[in-house]
């Protein structure tokens, strides 16, 4: 996330709201599990 290829000097563009919001109910339950195995580990996006 947030990663440019080299050579590629376009700023960084924030995501759009809707793909966010995509991308946040597809990674809820893989968060939920990975915080269950990992509880020291706290992601944020």
């Amino acid at each position: 996330r947030g990663q440019a290829s080299k050579g590629n000097a376009q700023p960084y563009e924030p995501i759009p709201q809707e793909a966010k919001a995509l991308l946040d109910e597809y990674y809820a339950p893989w968060n939920k599990k990975l915080r269950q195995l990992m509880p020291e580990l706290d992601i944020t996006w």
